[in-house]
């Protein structure tokens, strides 16, 4: 009976988590299709639809539809930033093993303004081992509630999050957790660090953190004292600056992360060592040697 117990509850847990990949993959795919679509990249959602995939639209007294080749036409739109939409929320059902559905509540701008807010309803189908799009349904006619519909910013609540995204992103480096440090990055991130040298994008500066993290198990641990916050009016960039203690005495790290596709992500660090102005002139004879 033990055994058994054994066996059904191994089977359920690689059940499980196939299904949480799966849906993992949907989200992934769904961010990809916005920020696609933001950049009015028409080859790159061409590539997620299915051949035979079909976009509807439903308002409050307009129903209509496109092909997925038709769709693209309002790329160049978005392109333009006439047009921009931005996830507000994202969740992923798994309805059959090859079909998995996405909502979206999604916030749409017009010429850089809030216009309105809807949701979109992807269909991800795998056919030949690849998860692509049959449909979409979209709709602007429905209730917001008051999360989106008012765009007021919750400043503390924001801040609360934010500074556990900081905190955390610092405790990655201290944990050896590569993987999780560049992924609260941005793809445009860059670096700046203490030597004149060091101006680093993403790319560069994980070239720079590779030997720390994977060879010599040996990366630094900055812990924050103190840190102060300003976010924008419509709560889509948020900077900062904080203390920090480190080997290096008390330094200053001062950012910027923006909200991309629904997640907060850094865009700019830059780090600095702090000289008190009465030793500013020990500190230059020290840099002329």
């Amino acid at each position: 009976m033990l055994k058994g117990s054994k066996l059904i509850l191994t089977v359920f847990l690689v059940l499980f988590c196939l299904v949480g990949n799966s849906q993992q993959e949907a989200l992934k795919k769904t961010e990809a299709f916005y920020k696609s679509l933001n950049a009015g990249d028409s080859l790159a959602i061409k590539k997620m639809f299915h051949s035979e995939g079909y976009v509807m639209h439903v308002g409050s007294d307009t129903t209509f539809g496109f092909s997925a080749n038709d769709f693209l036409g309002v790329c160049p739109k978005f392109y333009s930033g006439m047009f921009q939409e931005k996830i507000h929320s994202i969740i992923a059902l798994e309805i059959a093993p090859q079909i998995l559905t996405v909502k979206i509540e999604f916030e749409f701008y017009l010429n850089g303004k809030y216009s309105h807010c809807g949701i979109d309803h992807f269909t991800w189908i795998e056919k030949n081992g690849e998860l692509k799009i049959q449909t979409i349904l979209s709709t602007d006619n429905v209730d917001c509630g008051n999360d989106i519909d008012n765009k007021t910013v919750n400043e503390p609540k924001e801040i609360v999050e934010l500074n556990r995204l900081m905190d955390n992103w610092h405790k990655d480096v201290a944990q050896i957790e590569l993987e999780a440090y560049f992924e609260f990055m941005a793809d445009d991130f860059y670096f700046l660090g203490t030597d004149p040298s060091e101006r680093w994008s993403k790319a560069e500066f994980r070239a720079f953190c590779e030997p720390y993290f994977l060879e010599k198990k040996s990366t630094w641990d900055f812990k924050p004292i103190q840190r102060n916050w300003g976010i924008s009016a419509d709560g889509s960039t948020a900077w900062f600056d904080e203390s920090l203690s480190t080997w290096m005495e008390e330094c200053r790290g001062s950012g910027v992360i923006k909200r991309i596709n629904g997640q907060w992500k850094i865009v700019h660090y830059n780090l600095t060592v702090l000289i008190e102005n009465e030793k500013m002139d020990k500190f230059i004879k020290l840099r002329k040697k």
